[in-house]
C-alpha cells in the first residue's frame, strides 16, 4: 500500500469521488477559515498535474457522490443538497435544518444526512420535473446523523447518539429502524459489507466496530482499537468483499480485514485530518484519499 501520486489544491478536501471512467476524479473542498465559508468542486484528470475544471459553490461542502455521467450530488453546510455539473449547481427541493453531513445513492434514490437528526430521501427521477418533488423526511436519530450508506433498498445510518441503524426504505410508514446497535461512543461513519450482511462502523473513540446484520446480533463481532485518532470515513472495497478502507484523524489511511478486524496496511500520507476516501471501481486496487492539508492522493492497494 503506497501513495503513487498527489495533487495540491487551494482548499481543505472533504470528499472525493471517482468519475467512473477510470480517467477522472471529482473533489469537494472547503475554505475552513475566515468569516465566510465557501467551497469549490474540482475535476481532476488522473494524467494531469493540475485540475481540469473548477466550480465555485457558495457554501462549504461535506460530501460528494456520483448520480449519472457528468453529474454529482454535493452535501452543503447551508442544508441543501446540490447537483454539481458543468453548469451552475442546482439545489434540490427540501433542505436540512442545519449542515448536510453525507450523501449516498441507490438506484433512483439519494439519501442525505444532516446535523438536524434527519435523513432526507430524494427522488432522482422526479427532481428535474417542472414542479419537482420535495424530499421524504425521516427523523433517524436523537443526535446528528453523520453518514449514510445503501444496500439495495436498505439504508444504514450512523449518528452522534452512538448508534447505527438500518431502515427499509420500502416501508417508512412506521418510521422505525429494522436494526439498531450501540457502538459505545459517537459514530462518525458506517458501511454495509459482505453484500449487506455485515456493518462496519467508525467511532470518536478511535475504534472500528463490526456487527453481524444477517444474524441480527447487536453485540459486536469484533472491535479494533489500534487507531490513534477518530475514524472519520470507511469505504467497502468493490474488488474484495473482505476489505474496507479507513480514514482517520491521525492522519492515516488503512485497509482492514472485515472478518477479523485486523489492520492489513496503514500509511501516513497526509499532514492533517483525512476526511475523504473513494475506490475506483474500474481499476482494482486504486484508492483515493483527501485531507484538510489540501491534498488528494492516489494510493495503490493490494486487493
Amino acid at each position: 500500500m503506497q501513495a503513487v501520486k498527489e495533487w495540491r489544491l487551494s482548499m481543505a478536501v472533504d470528499a472525493v469521488a471517482a468519475a467512473g471512467d477510470g480517467k477522472n476524479i471529482v473533489v469537494a473542498t472547503s475554505n475552513l477559515t475566515g468569516s465566510v465559508w465557501e467551497g469549490k468542486v474540482y475535476g481532476i484528470g488522473l494524467g494531469a498535474s493540475q485540475p481540469l475544471a473548477e466550480i465555485p459553490i457558495e457554501c462549504s461542502l461535506a460530501d460528494l457522490c456520483p448520480i449519472r455521467e457528468g453529474q454529482f450530488l454535493a452535501g452543503c453546510d447551508d442544508g441543501y443538497v446540490r447537483i454539481v455539473h458543468e453548469g451552475a449547481p442546482i439545489p434540490l427541493l427540501g433542505a436540512h435544518n442545519g449542515p448536510v453531513t453525507a450523501v449516498a445513492t441507490s438506484g433512483d434514490t439519494a439519501a442525505s444526512a444532516g446535523t438536524d437528526r434527519m435523513v432526507l430521501l430524494h427522488d432522482l427521477v422526479r427532481l428535474m420535473e417542472l414542479n419537482g418533488i420535495e424530499a421524504t423526511r425521516l427523523t433517524a436519530h436523537t443526535s446528528a446523523v453523520n453518514s449514510v450508506d445503501w444496500s439495495g433498498p436498505m439504508l444504514l445510518t450512523a449518528s452522534g447518539d452512538g448508534t447505527v441503524r438500518v431502515w427499509d426504505t420500502r416501508n417508512l410508514a412506521n418510521a422505525k429502524p429494522t436494526y439498531s446497535a450501540a457502538v459505545g461512543s459517537m459514530a462518525y461513519c458506517a458501511v454495509f459489507c459482505r453484500n449487506g450482511e455485515r456493518i462496519v462502523a467508525g467511532t470518536e473513540a478511535h475504534e472500528l466496530v463490526a456487527f453481524d446484520l444477517r444474524a441480527g446480533a447487536t453485540t459486536a463481532l469484533w472491535t479494533e482499537d489500534g487507531f490513534r485518532g477518530p475514524v472519520r470515513k470507511i469505504k467497502a472495497c468493490p474488488h474484495n468483499p473482505g476489505l474496507v478502507a479507513v480514514a482517520t484523524d491521525t492522519p492515516s489511511v488503512a485497509t482492514v480485514l472485515i472478518d477479523t478486524g485486523k489492520v492489513d496496511k496503514q500509511i501516513f500520507n497526509h499532514r492533517d485530518f483525512v476526511r475523504a476516501l473513494a475506490w475506483d471501481e474500474t481499476t482494482p486496487g486504486r484508492l483515493f484519499s483527501g485531507s484538510w492539508d489540501r491534498t488528494v492522493c492516489e494510493i495503490k492497494v493490494k486487493t
